[in-house]
């Protein structure tokens, strides 16, 4: 008797479709959203460094600006990221090397991917310094 269910088991083939979708299909959504989540990333990193350009062009040519009108315009510039505020850090200097009177700019993004909840790990920081000569 259990000869003949063992059999039948081993031959029948209903519900193979379905293991193998299920074996296709996680693999195949994951491989869809680390792209989708790869060009955020890739978007949100752009969106940093179009600004931090911006700002420290402006801020070549107004060298009298203080810290919270160099904040606030970095900040406009990001436009419609829709990026939290309390994830990007900027930070400006003004220093003087041969002569030449240098403004430097740090933005600093911690980036939180949409798995953070299911793999902390994969949370970084995004660093970016630029430099440029002040124009007086």
């Amino acid at each position: 008797m259990l000869k003949k269910i063992l059999k039948n088991y081993s031959v029948s083939t209903r519900g193979t479709t379905a293991v193998e979708f299920a074996l296709v299909a996680l693999p195949f959504i994951m491989m869809l959203f680390g792209i989708m989540e790869t060009a955020r990333i890739v978007w949100v990193k752009n969106g940093v460094e179009y600004a931090a350009k911006e700002t420290i062009r402006y801020a070549s040519i107004n060298s009298d600006l203080t810290d919270g009108e160099f904040q606030t315009y970095a900040l406009s510039k990001l436009g419609d990221m829709q990026l939290p505020d309390g994830n990007i850090s900027i930070l400006s200097d003004t220093y003087t090397s041969s002569g030449v009177n240098f403004m430097e700019m740090s933005v600093s993004y911690n980036v939180a991917t949409v798995y953070s909840g299911l793999l902390p790990f994969l949370d970084f920081s995004y660093n970016k310094t630029f430099r440029k000569p002040l124009i007086e």
